[in-house]
């Protein structure tokens, strides 16, 4: 029989059925569908940053941590010191005892006016419920004689007592604190946005700019702290025609106390603060700080120099004793 001849469309079908010669290709099993990856992908960069993230911290805490060692280390090593060599930064806070004392100066003289001194000294204390002791006065005149400081001035008095008080020279039998109020609990406040976030976003040109601001600031404290600071500021404008700070002003003085572990409670550590901080952030000054800050630049060898200096520290003390500085450092409302 004649076998009949297929057509060209019966082949292409034939070919399409003959499945034995597709190849077959495997395909590996655990790969996932292309949502599973990109999961899985961006889940491991989280984890990655967040690792980074953790390392960045545990440096930054460390180094922190050293930075606060060395800083203790150092307090305490001026505080072991002040009383057998000369402290440099104290010496700048001061003036020292003239070469030659005025013509009729006299013992008795002299004593009489370190008692008074130390007097004023006491009596401003006792305003701040602050009790100095006789042994503070012992140690401080110790300290004055290897500093070589005129104690003669109050102002030196209260330079000496600011400075010793923050490097903690004083113990608790020499200096006497009030008692700290326990904290008041307050109820739950609404969720406010934080200060950084309203610094970004509100103006401190405007009054009510400020205020916000300054009721932001005073959140971030607690009850105790915030009386001290709002003491702090009234006596800044007080003292300084109405002077009120700003808000970077603030920041600064708030984050610097924070960094170098001092008290919000002691209204010394401000004022030592406010000093430091003084050319940086354009804070006031007394007469006598911006006079003792002239003195760090001064060529003291110089005995022109140390007489110039000595004229304008008794012309400050007769305005002081004139127009004395008002230290609201009080911490009732």
């Amino acid at each position: 029989m004649k076998r009949r001849k297929m057509s060209r469309d019966a082949k292409r079908f034939m070919a399409l059925q003959n499945l034995s010669s597709i190849p077959v290709t495997p395909v590996p099993r655990g790969v996932g569908s292309l949502k599973e990856f990109t999961e899985q992908y961006n889940r491991e960069q989280e984890e990655a940053k967040a690792r980074a993230k953790a390392e960045q911290e545990r440096a930054f805490q460390q180094v922190l941590s050293q930075v606060n060692e060395t800083h203790i280390a150092l307090r305490n090593a001026k505080r072991s010191a002040v009383t057998v060599v000369k402290d440099e930064e104290l010496i700048g806070m001061t003036t020292q005892v003239p070469d030659v004392l005025p013509a009729g100066t006299t013992e008795d003289g002299i004593r009489k006016a370190v008692g008074e001194a130390f007097e004023t000294l006491r009596q401003e204390l006792e305003t701040r419920g602050i009790t100095l002791q006789t042994s503070a006065v012992a140690r401080m005149i110790e300290c004055a004689r290897t500093q070589n400081i005129n104690i003669m001035e109050v102002r030196n008095v209260r330079a000496m007592f600011s400075y010793l008080e923050g490097i903690q020279f004083f113990t608790d039998e020499d200096v006497t604190y009030p008692p700290v109020p326990a904290p008041v609990a307050e109820p739950v406040a609404e969720t406010k946005q934080s200060l950084d976030d309203l610094l970004a976003t509100t103006s401190s040109e405007t009054r009510e700019g400020r205020a916000l601001l300054e009721s932001a600031l005073y959140e971030e404290m607690t009850t105790e702290y915030r009386q001290v600071w709002q003491a702090f500021e009234r006596s800044l404008a007080q003292n300084f025609n109405g002077f009120c700070l700003t808000e970077s002003q603030r920041r600064a003085i708030y984050n610097t106390m924070l960094k170098r572990g001092l008290s919000l409670l002691n209204p010394a550590h401000y004022d030592s603060v406010r000093v430091s901080l003084s050319k940086a952030y354009n804070l006031p000054l007394y007469p006598m700080e911006k006079l003792t800050q002239e003195m760090e630049d001064a060529d003291l060898s110089d005995r022109n120099v140390r007489i110039y200096f000595a004229q304008r520290t008794r012309e400050i003390q007769e305005q002081r004793n004139a127009a004395p500085i008002i230290h609201d450092h009080s911490t009732r409302n």
